[in-house]
């Protein structure tokens, strides 16, 4: 699983497919 930073999963929501 790709546990990224918040403000990764900010940019990278889309790579991991969060809305």
């Amino acid at each position: 699983v790709f546990r990224w930073p918040e403000a990764a999963l900010c940019k990278g929501n889309h790579v991991k497919g969060g809305s």
